[in-house]
């Protein structure tokens, strides 16, 4: 929203990342007055839920798009959220803002999303759900196979898609900014860190630097409330907050402007 400067049209509310107790299927507005959207008045996601559906008892998921007119989520696909935004709201995208999905590049881009899904969003969290050894080396491997290929992709252009920002950019960096931080070390994808790779680990930074990324990039949320105090992989984990990784290293200078121009 913000990279598009959606910002001035669509309002954004943030939802509480440590649910109550024994709760799974919801998300809370407690970290506002009231604990109440300012915007839509309701105290859960899952009350927007059924203000499309009444009947609605499966889980209210994030992202999610609210009419605040009539108070229904009225989407939450977020396969195809970001271009649908891009495409449907295209009249009010800024000026200066990236075309995240050009006409000429949309069949790459989507080819490359379902590999970027497939092989990292997804499954970082597939190699620390699977119960035996076997299925967890698979995903463990195609990870890293994954990486190493990205890895060389971007010691040739800037982005993901050449010299700009695109939809694939947007969709891989949650991933990457939880990748020390979480995946490495508590899901056990562990064969390299994110700053052992030099070129996407600049990458991520020159994304991170950009206030849309790293602006709405909350770690102390990864660290102390959702991955290790709400959720864990293994039951027999202890919730620990880990102090590390250095958050301050994000904002260190990257070489991508360098290396490949502005």
């Amino acid at each position: 929203i913000d990279l598009l400067g959606l910002d001035k049209v669509i309002s954004k509310g943030t939802v509480d990342p440590l649910r109550p107790a024994g709760v799974i299927a919801d998300w809370f507005f407690t970290l506002d007055k009231d604990e109440k959207d300012p915007v839509l008045g309701i105290h859960s996601l899952g009350e927007a839920y059924r203000k499309g559906d009444p009947n609605y008892d499966a889980r209210s998921t994030v992202p999610a798009i609210v009419d605040v007119t009539t108070g229904a989520v009225v989407n939450n696909d977020y396969h195809a959220l970001t271009t649908e935004l891009a495409l449907g709201f295209k009249d009010f995208v800024s000026p200066d803002a990236p075309d995240i999905y050009p006409e000429e590049l949309r069949a790459d881009i989507d080819a490359l999303n379902v590999i970027i899904y497939a092989d990292f969003n997804l499954a970082v969290n597939l190699a620390a759900l699977v119960t035996n050894q076997k299925d967890y080396e698979y995903y463990y491997d195609r990870i890293f196979a994954r990486l190493d290929w990205l890895e060389e992709r971007l010691s040739k252009q800037r982005y993901l898609m050449g010299d700009t920002i695109t939809d694939p950019d947007i969709r891989i960096f949650p991933t990457l900014a939880r990748f020390d931080l979480v995946f490495y070390q508590k899901y056990l994808v562990n064969k390299k860190r994110l700053v052992d790779y030099p070129n996407l680990w600049n990458y991520a930074k020159d994304l991170y630097s950009n206030p849309a990324f790293g602006g709405t990039t909350d770690f102390d949320s990864m660290r102390k409330r959702f991955y290790y105090v709400d959720h864990t992989p293994f039951e027999d984990l202890p919730r620990l907050v880990p102090k590390g990784p250095d958050d301050s290293i994000w904002l260190e200078p990257n070489d991508r402007a360098e290396k490949f121009g502005k």
